[in-house]
């Protein structure tokens, strides 16, 4: 299997056992002390809890989470530069530098503070729909920050100016022969997914979010503030740390084969 394979069949088979293991899995143990991890508890269990449940559990919602913003971000990037090439927009410069010159991890926090989602009491609506909002808003002006310079780009080329010579629909026009053509968006949308995980497990330890149930940043900062999880074993802490990484690593991953395909597709077609 040539190695482009083997990373797409792990990306595929990490997203199928988050989201369908949980379902075949008892969340409860048979005791009620904590077991070290066999062939039957992978992870091992806390306090009754079958700890491959509560892991799996927390990266379906770290992953719906992040989904459901990247779904926005990419539907407002695109928006907006289909907008910007029927009418040409200067704002979007603006944009541009706002969201060069902030950290984004910065904007979240600063949001997450002010809209009090550490305090799901006084909420409204669950806080994980807040933080998609945030997420999904903010990543709008970053996915475009990284995509604008080659989108325009594009738009300037020679048959791009054919094309709009003919009647042609301009929807058409930047479908096929700008975004289609783009190497930078795939690869920022896969970057983007990253991105979401890692900022939604760095902003609990933050003291900003508090989600409920909790996702795997929010899981892993209960467990550090619990004295009697580091009495009862190592297992507590490090397999849902593995696990974060080793989604944060699957969507990184991605990227590059999205990356290395892109490129070596622009070989070909140059040769």
């Amino acid at each position: 299997m040539q190695k482009q394979n083997k990373i797409v069949f792990t990306i595929v088979i990490t997203l199928i056992i988050t989201w369908l293991l949980p379902h075949w899995i008892s969340p409860e143990t048979a005791t009620n002390l904590s077991q070290i991890p066999s062939i039957t508890l992978p992870f091992g269990s806390y306090h009754n809890s079958n700890l491959l449940h509560i892991v799996l559990t927390a990266a379906q919602i770290s992953l719906t989470i992040s989904f459901y913003a990247l779904v926005i971000s990419t539907f407002l990037c695109l928006l907006i530069l289909i907008v910007d090439f029927y009418v040409k927009f200067a704002f979007v410069n603006h944009i541009l530098k706002v969201a060069n010159y902030f950290p984004r991890l910065f904007i979240l926090v600063f949001f997450s503070a002010l809209l009090k989602l550490h305090e799901t009491s006084q909420l409204s609506i669950p806080a994980s729909f807040y933080l998609i909002i945030i997420l999904g808003l903010s990543g709008t002006f970053f996915l475009l920050a990284q995509t604008y310079t080659e989108i325009s780009k594009g738009k300037k080329t020679l048959y791009v100016h054919f094309a709009c010579s003919l009647p042609i629909s301009k929807y058409k026009i930047f479908l096929r022969h700008i975004l289609r053509n783009s190497i930078t968006f795939p690869i920022s949308v896969a970057k983007q997914m990253r991105d979401n995980i890692m900022f939604i497990a760095v902003l609990p330890f933050t003291g900003v979010v508090h989600l409920q149930p909790e996702d795997l940043g929010g899981l892993i900062h209960k467990y550090f503030l619990q004295p009697d999880a580091f009495n009862e074993g190592w297992w507590i802490l490090v397999f849902p740390c593995l696990f974060l990484v080793w989604l944060i690593l699957v969507f990184d991953l991605l990227a590059s084969h999205l990356q290395q395909r892109i490129f070596c597709v622009d070989v070909n077609v140059v040769a």
